[in-house]
């Protein structure tokens, strides 16, 4: 089969971070996989930043990247590839950032996503501020359009797919949760004693004041604990204890996750969380709020710890029975590991992705209706 793979900006950023792993264990199933970066032109670019400028940095960021002027851009990119004559088999879309079942209707669509705008507006609304309630919609309503066009959708949490079912249109059917698997390997040795590890870009979203509070609590029982915290931008003051990092490396998270023991996850706003699946990977314990899709990933005393959300002081009574207990520590550790190893790793999730493909390959020339 020759795929290829719709992703904005596919070569730089994040991105290759984010899915190379994923694209080099998908075409180890389906034989060829060509990635299509689908950023608008240099033109589009200029035209959309003018109508959606703002001084704020982060405003900026998420109304240009969610306008629907962006949204068209990308969609004409996938036109040029419609008009290119290349021999396709399937086409697998991430997100849903362009309509690509409308620009190249005449081959199957797989869309994979992580996201849905409708939670945002449901349940997100808080912690999304830069777009306003009509770019919302006008978003949701794209979405919706691109959705009903794919052969099939493909979602990392059962959080997502339920909303795609219930607030978007999209028959059960044709919707399959094939989960995700880390994108980065953890890389050196688990530091003693053991160690804390909280990832936090968006601090509050991600709970990162709930961390601080807990964390200010357990050094008077601990003081010698020490948790590294990747954010933004450190504050005047750090704590004692807290090692602060930002805008650092790849290798760098990748010996964070190594010597992390445990990892604070206790997030307010989640639609998947690679941080999570990518520490149990390393061994390292997540302790994560009681809420989907944390608690798809992590099952409570069996793999990690279920804390109630919104409360530091059960997050920090949780850190303190397992520093207390280190055969649970060690029993839930191996646990998340052999998680990680039998069912949210990347060749398991390419092989769901692409058994979707296969079917919706045949069964458009069959003329069947397409199914998962």
């Amino acid at each position: 089969m020759r795929l290829v793979g719709l992703l904005p900006g596919a070569s730089k950023g994040l991105q290759p971070i984010k899915y190379g792993p994923f694209l080099r264990a998908l075409a180890a199933e389906v034989g060829e996989v060509d990635v299509w970066d689908i950023q608008p032109s240099r033109l589009d670019r200029l035209w959309i930043a003018a109508r959606t400028f703002s001084p704020d940095k982060a405003r900026f960021r998420a109304r240009f990247y969610a306008s629907p002027l962006a949204f068209h851009a990308r969609t004409r990119s996938v036109h040029r590839l419609s008009e290119s004559g290349s021999q396709i088999d399937a086409i697998l879309q991430f997100g849903t950032t362009c309509d690509a079942g409308r620009a190249a209707a005449r081959w199957p669509l797989v869309i994979y996503t992580d996201y849905s705008m409708v939670l945002t507006r449901e349940h997100g609304r808080a912690y999304r501020l830069a777009l306003s309630d009509r770019q919302i919609d006008a978003c949701i309503a794209l979405e919706r359009a691109a959705l009903a066009r794919a052969d099939a959708i493909c979602t990392r949490s059962r959080l997502v797919a339920d909303a795609l079912v219930s607030a978007m249109g999209v028959p059960a059917e044709r919707v399959r949760v094939v989960g995700g698997g880390p994108n980065i390997r953890a890389e050196g040795q688990r530091r003693t004693p053991p160690r804390l590890l909280f990832f936090g870009t968006e601090f509050h979203r991600k709970g990162g004041d709930l961390v601080l509070q807990a964390f200010e609590v357990l050094r008077r029982d601990f003081d010698w604990l020490e948790l590294d915290i990747v954010a933004g931008p450190a504050p005047d003051r750090v704590p004692t204890g807290i090692s602060w990092h930002s805008g650092i490396s790849g290798p760098t998270v990748a010996r964070l996750l190594a010597e992390a023991s445990i990892l604070l996850a206790p997030s307010r706003f989640e639609t998947w969380g690679d941080v999570i699946v990518e520490a149990m990977a390393a061994g390292a314990v997540p302790v994560v709020a009681d809420a989907a899709p944390m608690t798809e990933i992590v099952t409570d005393s069996k793999d990690g710890v279920v804390v109630p959300g919104e409360d530091a002081t059960a997050l920090a009574a949780a850190v303190r029975a397992l520093l207390l207990d280190k055969n649970k520590l060690e029993r839930l550790s191996e646990a998340a590991v052999e998680r990680v190893a039998n069912d949210l790793n990347q060749r398991v999730v390419a092989a769901r992705i692409a058994e979707v493909l296969q079917r919706s390959v045949a069964s458009r020339r069959s003329g069947r209706q397409p199914a998962v």
